[in-house]
């Protein structure tokens, strides 16, 4: 009578389960590297992201302070305005000054928030290349692999 504990029901024995471990050991190994490259990947494009981030806000703070000191020059000088007409004609300067001014920064704020993104997925894709290659172009496994 043969040992049936050293015998796989599919033939083979111990070799078997062993090539079935280090297969899984091998898989986890390769799991774990890719999760840690995602993790890393994930923390530039953060850290980039921040950056944008930041270079947009200061563009709109310094927008913000521009339009604040146009706007009490505005007043000033519609306060100090000697006829109506003045007056109207200063609230038109500065209506026309504002529009420029706002279509200037939103354009500025525009391209920065662009080029974030830009920079953010760049970011990603430098850290970890396999991650972000389609499907269709990463390598097929031996087995089980993904077919295009």
């Amino acid at each position: 009578m043969s040992d049936p504990l050293g015998q796989s029901p599919l033939g083979g024995g111990p070799e078997v389960l062993k090539d079935v471990l280090q297969r899984s050991q091998s898989a986890m190994q390769e799991l774990n590297v890719a999760t840690r490259h995602s993790l890393e990947a994930m923390a530039v494009s953060v850290q980039t992201a921040q950056r944008g981030a930041e270079a947009v806000r200061a563009q709109t703070l310094s927008y913000c302070q521009q339009v604040a000191q146009d706007a009490s020059a505005a007043a000033h000088a519609i306060a100090s305005a000697k006829t109506p007409i003045e007056a109207f004609q200063v609230q038109a300067d500065y209506s026309r000054k504002w529009f420029e001014g706002y279509m200037t920064a939103l354009r500025g704020i525009s391209e920065a928030m662009g080029s974030s993104v830009q920079a953010t997925l760049q970011a990603t894709q430098n850290a970890m290349p396999s991650a972000t290659k389609p499907l269709g172009d990463r390598p097929a496994h031996a087995e089980g692999g993904v077919e295009s």
